[in-house]
């Protein structure tokens, strides 16, 4: 029986040992694993890839942006970056880190949103009333990141798979830039680069990092750009004379016929240079802190539109219901949409209720002729005679 309990002593001790050998070999293995969750990779500017900083000379030549843009139009585009370095930092362990665009001065103030052609983005003022200007970091794709007045995620990651220096390889089209309408633009107005925000490319503060954030660029810009927003003198008013005829001659045969087209065109002076203006897919390139280069502008455009006095039956404008007018007659309007040299009595197009066109005007300014013919159109079998007058307004958008 001694025997018997002492060996049942002796496994019950050698079980407990195996046991409290395990949870002491459990606990250790916690230790090590905290002690491990706890280390932070340390971070510091790299000596190798330094930070730069930017100063691009955003100096264009005189642009037009007629008056009659839309809010939100692009009236200067720009894309910039840098050339001749790799940013980046440096970290003692295998590292992944975020940028982010981050505001340091507003000189004109802080950025509303607005609807533009990027969408509904922020817009900051600048030195001229109804000039802003919107910034941001490009992404893949279409993606945009915008500059506001508070830290911007910009989508962009720096990562090394062991210690070391590693940074973003050059590229002269990271960034974007873009004057868009916000309102009147008083003619002759000169945006000074000096008026736009100030902002950085910070590598941010994570956890598990120390030494964060770190800045890799820094821009800011300088240069002027002068807008002219100048109209044509116009005439107060034009007397077109579209003749006299014999109600009861072969000119008048039945309903759709029609006299000669008699040149009605409108006669601009003094008119600005129409030097056009970089628009949204017309944009320069800047690399660093150099001028712009290349680019295409976007040509003016004149829309017309027609806003009779009387009433409109198709094509077909109605008389001044005066005493003694005539009847069954009416007034017709042509036009050649697209091109402003085309002659004015040979019309492509008759205008209708409702329609507008658009005609290029010469770069060089001056006198413009706007080529529009009218005649008369018969609507009636039988045609009383008498005053057959007619007056319309001819609507002018400079774009």
């Amino acid at each position: 029986m001694d025997i018997m309990t002492g060996s049942k002593k002796n496994i019950e001790s050698y079980s407990g040992g195996k046991y409290l050998s395990y949870v002491l070999a459990l606990f250790i293995g916690l230790l090590i694993f905290s002690h491990n969750a706890q280390a932070t990779i340390a971070c510091e500017p790299s000596t190798r890839f330094p930070a730069i900083t930017i100063v691009p000379n955003v100096t264009v030549s005189s642009s037009t942006a007629g008056n009659d843009l839309p809010l939100g139009s692009t009236i200067y585009s720009l894309q910039n970056g840098y050339s001749v370095s790799t940013l980046g930092i440096y970290c003692d362990a295998p590292f992944t880190v975020g940028l982010d665009m981050r505001t340091t001065s507003m000189p004109s103030g802080a950025p509303t949103m607005m609807n533009t052609l990027y969408g509904n983005v922020p817009v900051f003022p600048t030195n001229v009333a109804g000039v802003g200007v919107v910034i941001w970091k490009n992404g893949n794709s279409s993606n945009k990141y915008f500059l506001t007045s508070t830290i911007v995620d910009s989508n962009t990651a720096i990562s090394h798979d062991s210690a070391g220096d590693s940074g973003i390889g050059p590229h002269v089209k990271y960034f974007g830039l873009a004057l868009v309408k916000t309102g009147p633009i008083a003619s002759g107005a000169v945006v000074n680069g000096s008026s736009f925000p100030h902002w950085v490319w910070d590598v941010r503060a994570q956890s598990g990092y120390s030494g964060l954030p770190i800045t890799v660029l820094t821009a800011s810009y300088t240069g002027t750009s002068t807008f002219v927003t100048k109209t044509c003198t116009t005439p107060a008013s034009t007397v077109v004379d579209l003749g006299k005829y014999d109600v009861t001659d072969a000119t008048f045969s039945g309903p759709g016929v029609t006299t000669k087209w008699v040149d009605s065109s409108i006669v601009l002076n003094n008119c600005p240079e129409f030097s056009g203006y970089h628009g949204y897919s017309g944009y320069q390139t800047i690399d660093g802190s150099g001028a712009p280069t290349d680019g295409s502008r976007t040509a003016n455009i004149f829309t017309i539109s027609v806003s009779p006095a009387n009433s409109v039956s198709g094509n077909v404008i109605g008389l001044d219901a005066v005493a003694g007018a005539a009847s069954g007659v009416g007034v017709q309007l042509g036009y050649t949409p697209g091109d402003i040299s085309a002659a004015a009595t040979s019309p492509t197009t008759i205008w209708t209720a409702g329609e507008t066109w658009d005609l290029t005007p010469p770069a060089a300014g001056g006198t413009v002729k706007i080529p529009l013919a009218a005649r008369y159109y018969q609507t009636a079998s039988k045609i009383t005679p008498g005053i057959a007058n007619t007056q319309v307004v001819i609507n002018i958008y400079y774009k």
